[in-house]
């Protein structure tokens, strides 16, 4: 079995930016962060993709899931 770590689902912060939330995850120590097709990384958009990777990647997040809201 994996190891647990603590995440965050980027919908609990409607009003922020990719970056606010990526630093907010760094900031309180989290690894993770699931990011939702609604606002942020919407369906199809990969430039929109690129950009949540790219600042994930910079501080050591990952994405363990997508929450597509089809």
């Amino acid at each position: 079995m994996g190891t647990l770590r603590a995440g965050l689902v980027s919908i609990t912060f409607r009003t922020l930016s990719v970056e606010q939330i990526v630093a907010l995850a760094a900031q309180a120590g989290h690894r993770a962060i699931e990011w939702g097709g609604d606002v942020r990384v919407p369906h199809g958009n990969l430039a929109a993709a690129r950009r949540a990777a790219a600042a994930c990647r910079d501080e050591g997040i990952y994405t363990p899931s997508y929450g597509s809201y089809f």
